[in-house]
């Protein structure tokens, strides 16, 4: 289960234990100062409160939507790459294209050497003919 999906499911939960939190602190400034809030004080700083529970929850959930998109994101980026097995068969075929590459290698230094042997006996038989 993803870490999303986990605060998702407690978020209820998560709320109704801030707001408990936030009672029990209502309920002990009122008993502490009882003879100097007024109920309209009281009421302004619940609703206050809760206000700024309100935003901080909104703030949250754009978060993790955030997070999930991103996720998101990078799921599909890693989907499109390449797997292990994909790499050692890439691997195999450089290997066999290595192999192969040295053959054409030698085969053409060979060919060369033989150009470069006809070329030499016929400058000396083009040599032989004509200076002598």
């Amino acid at each position: 289960m993803e870490p999303t999906d986990t605060l998702f499911k407690w978020w209820p939960a998560i709320l109704l234990a801030l707001q408990l939190i936030n009672g029990l602190a209502i309920w002990a400034v009122w008993s502490l100062k009882r003879s100097t809030i007024s109920p309209e004080e009281l009421n302004t700083l619940s609703s206050s409160i809760t206000e700024s529970i309100k935003i901080l929850d909104a703030h949250v959930k754009n978060e993790i939507g955030k997070q999930n998109e991103r996720i998101t994101v990078l799921e599909g980026d890693v989907k499109g790459l390449p797997k292990h097995d994909d790499l050692k068969d890439i691997h195999a075929r450089l290997g066999g294209v290595s192999r192969q590459l040295s053959e054409v290698v030698g085969a053409t230094s060979a060919m060369a050497n033989q150009t470069a042997t006809i070329y030499q006996y016929l400058l000396t038989l083009n040599g032989k003919g004509t200076g002598q």
